[in-house]
C-alpha cells in the first residue's frame, strides 16, 4: 500500500489491465442478452463455435475462455494485420494526393506522405516517432489539469480512413469510415493508446532492469 501500484511486477500490472477488460466485455455480454438475445446467440455463440479455427472468435468473451494456441495464433494474425493496415494506409493516402482531390486535401495528404517518408528513412524507431507527432496533436494541457484528467491525444489530424487501420493494428475491426458513427473508431484507438502510456508510465517508476526475460518480452510485444 505504501508503494502503491509500483509495489507489483509488471506481469502483476498487466493481470490488473486484463481483469479490468474482462469485466467491460462481462458487462457487455450481460447488457448484450437482454437487449438483442438473437444478436447474443449468433455472435457469441453460433460463430465462436462453427469457427474453433479462428483466432478471433472468442475474442469477445473474458480471457479465462481464451485458449493458449488461439493466443499464439492471435497474436501471428495482428503482426500480419499491422503488415497490411500500414500498406492500405499508404494507400488510401496517396488516393487521396491526385489532382482531381480538393486543393487543401491534396496538400495536407501530401505533406503527411513526406512525413512518414521521413519517419521510415530513420534509423531509429525514437526518431520515427518524433517525425511522425505532428499527426497527433495534443489537446490543451491546463484544460487537462482543470478536469484532473490525463491529457488526452487530439487524432483530428489523421484520415478517418487511416483511424481505422490504426483499429487493425490494435486487434480490433473497427466501424466503416462513415461520418457520424466512425468516431468511435477514435474512442477505441484513444482506449489503446491510454492503455500504452498506463504500461509506458508504470516501468518509467518501475524500471526496465525490474522485468524478467518473460516480462521483457510481453512489453514489447506491448
Amino acid at each position: 500500500k505504501e508503494k502503491g501500484i509500483h509495489a507489483l511486477s509488471f506481469s502483476e500490472f498487466q493481470f490488473l489491465k486484463q481483469s479490468k477488460d474482462d469485466m467491460s466485455k462481462m458487462l457487455r455480454v450481460m447488457f448484450t442478452l437482454p437487449l438483442s438475445p438473437e444478436f447474443f446467440f449468433y455472435s457469441y455463440i453460433v460463430f465462436p463455435m462453427m469457427s474453433p479455427g479462428n483466432p478471433w472468435a472468442w475474442r469477445s468473451f473474458p480471457s479465462t475462455f481464451d485458449d493458449e494456441d488461439l493466443a499464439k495464433a492471435r497474436e501471428n494474425s495482428l503482426i500480419k494485420r499491422r503488415i497490411q493496415a500500414v500498406v492500405s494506409s499508404l494507400q488510401q493516402l496517396k488516393s487521396e494526393a491526385i489532382d482531381d482531390v480538393p486543393e487543401s486535401t491534396r496538400f495536407q495528404r501530401e505533406k503527411q506522405l513526406r512525413t512518414i517518408e521521413r519517419a521510415i528513412s530513420k534509423h531509429y524507431i525514437r526518431d520515427s516517432l518524433k517525425e511522425l507527432s505532428e499527426f497527433i496533436v495534443q489537446f490543451d494541457a491546463k484544460k487537462s489539469q482543470k478536469k484532473k484528467q490525463p491529457e488526452k491525444a487530439n487524432l483530428a489530424a489523421i484520415p478517418g480512413s487511416v483511424i481505422k487501420e490504426c483499429c487493425r493494428c490494435f486487434g480490433v475491426d473497427g466501424l466503416p469510415n462513415i461520418p457520424l458513427i466512425r468516431r468511435f473508431n477514435n474512442g477505441e484507438v484513444q482506449r489503446c493508446l491510454e492503455r500504452l502510456r498506463d504500461s509506458d508510465d508504470f516501468l518509467r517508476v518501475k524500471g526496465v532492469a525490474e522485468l524478467s526475460s518473460e516480462e521483457a518480452r510481453m512489453a514489447c510485444n506491448e
